[in-house]
């Protein structure tokens, strides 16, 4: 996914390991407009779970990139008749930009070539509602968009990227430290 390797079972483990979880499935989906596959955790617990929290806590353990984009609450994980998880009674997510970054704006750019970065960033994931230290992967970024802001980047400021690296730690400050 998005260019890593990403075992479902490594991050379903680590879910299940969150305060107040009952139970988890961690399963990958493709996004019908982009072709990229996305991860949705269906979690079980008593209460409701704190996505922005679940997801620090996976961040806490795991790298950017294994951070469920979708997270549901459900009431129990379906099983078929073998005991497995039934993957066609789970409700269908819809790929999106994290609760935690979405709609805040994050830290705003401070100067003239964050903004710009701003820019490009926004035209190629499609949203402005992220800040400068917003970590691209959390925002939609995939393998191939990684490329396309790569090549921005390369036209604009004749630097080249490491497009993995934009996926799983990348951020306009990073691009910026790059250029600087």
């Amino acid at each position: 996914m998005r260019g890593f390797r990403i075992e479902l079972t490594e991050v379903e483990g680590v879910v299940r390991e969150f305060p107040g979880i009952s139970d988890a499935t961690v399963q990958a989906f493709e996004d019908a407009g982009t072709g990229e596959k996305f991860i949705t955790a269906y979690v079980v617990a008593d209460g409701e779970v704190d996505v922005t929290a679940l997801n620090d806590f996976i961040r806490e353990r795991k790298p950017a990139y294994m951070v469920p984009a979708v997270t549901i609450q459900i009431d129990s994980i379906p099983l078929n008749q073998n005991s497995k998880v039934n993957k066609r009674a789970l409700p269908k997510p819809e790929p999106k930009i994290h609760p935690e970054t979405a709609g805040t704006g994050g830290a705003a750019p401070l100067n003239a070539l964050e903004k710009e970065l701003k820019e490009i960033v926004s035209e190629i994931v499609g949203t402005t509602q992220f800040g400068i230290t917003d970590l691209f992967g959390e925002l939609g970024l995939s393998s191939i968009s990684s490329i396309r802001l790569a090549m921005q980047v390369y036209k604009r400021f004749n630097i080249q990227l490491d497009t993995r690296k934009l996926i799983g730690e990348g951020c306009i400050q990073s691009i910026e430290n790059e250029i600087l």
